[in-house]
Parts: structure tokens; sequence; C-alpha cells
């Protein structure tokens, strides 16, 4: 039939897929946050959740996600919590302001670029996995970064030079590093390297 005028797209697929005519869904509009699917055909959309108090809101992208608890500070207890694998590409997720935890939830992030996270603000990572061309985790203030059920992984020698998975960068003394039960492979670079004076302690954890 001639999609929206004789099919009436009562059932779709798991794809969003219409099975009467296979028209796809296109999610125009159509994305509910309080449920991380599409209002049309119910696809679920969201790779990420954020919980901020008692509200909890699902997002398609791990920077939407990132921005939503942006705002918050610790009292919040922040949350933002990985529902899939997220590949960056080329592009890394910055982390510029707030105080909150990402929760990976056994998932991966991983990417292309230099840095996978940039870190500017107070921040906790936990469970799960992160796997960089050179740099999965970058500071680049004076920052308290806790590392948690963590495995960080940038084995190989790019463009980018020699891999560095835990990078402890910019230019303020000061940083503060805890981890715990961190796992750091870089077989053709260094697993740690500071740029400046940092606090770091590491518990149960092999690089």
């Amino acid at each position: 039939g001639i999609c929206g005028e004789l099919c009436a797209h009562g059932s779709w697929d798991a794809n969003g897929a219409c099975t009467a005519c296979g028209y796809v869904c296109e999610h125009d509009n159509s994305y509910d946050a309080a449920t991380g699917k599409c209002r049309q055909c119910q696809k679920n959309l969201a790779v990420a959740s954020t919980t901020i108090g008692e509200t909890i809101l699902y997002h398609r992208t791990l920077g939407e996600a990132i921005q939503a608890v942006a705002g918050c500070t610790a009292a919040d207890k922040a949350v933002v919590k990985l529902l899939a694998d997220i590949d960056l590409g080329s592009s890394n997720q910055e982390i510029k302001s707030g105080v909150f935890t990402i929760d990976l939830n056994g998932k991966t992030v991983k990417g292309t670029a230099k840095k996978v996270f940039e870190v500017y603000a107070d921040t906790t990572i936990m469970n799960g996995s992160i796997i960089g061309a050179n740099r999965c985790v970058d500071t680049r203030k004076a920052v308290e970064l806790t590392l948690t059920d963590v495995t960080l992984i940038a084995d190989n020698y790019t463009s980018y030079g020699n891999p560095q998975p835990l990078t402890i960068g910019g230019s303020k003394n000061g940083t503060k590093v805890t981890m715990t039960n961190v796992n750091i492979s870089a077989e053709a670079g260094y697993g740690i390297i500071t740029f400046v004076k940092t606090e770091l302690t590491a518990t149960k954890s092999t690089i």
C-alpha cells in the first residue's frame, strides 16, 4: 500500500519497520525521553540513561546524557548509565562540568580520536571498558577522578604516538586519582603519564 495513506502502520517489528508495508519509521519528533522509545514504532533508541534524584531519563547519545548532568553537584548523586556499547568514532567525549558518575554498566566505550574521555570536572567512571587509539581518559584540570572496576586499553602505536591510556594533563597541580580494580593495557606505550603533581592511589590495579 501507499505508506501513510493506505497502510495504518498498526504493527511494527523490532527494527522499527511496519510489518504490513515495510515502511521504516524515521522517529521524527517522536522520541520519548521518559521511556527511551519512539512513540510511534516503540523501538528502543536509548544508549544511556541519567538519574538525578528520583528522575530517570533516557538519551540517544552519550553526549546528550552527559550534557543532561552538566549542572549537577555532588548532592545530586547524578549517574549516567550506559545501556549499550558506544562507538564514538573519530569524536571524543568531553566532560566540561558537573559532578557525576558514569556507570559503564559492563559496556564498552571506544573511539579512534586521540582521546576518548577528556575530563575537566570531578568524575567517577566505573564498571566497564574504554578502548582508545591513544588516551582513554585524559584529565585537563586539577580534578578528582575515580576509576573503579574499569579496563583501559590503548595498545597500538598510531599517528598520535605511543599510547598512554590514563593521561593526567593540564597545567595545574593537585589532581587526585583513585583507582580500584583497574586494569590498564598499553603494550606499545605507557600505562599512566602525568604532566602535573598528582595524588594517585591505586588498589588491586594492574598496568
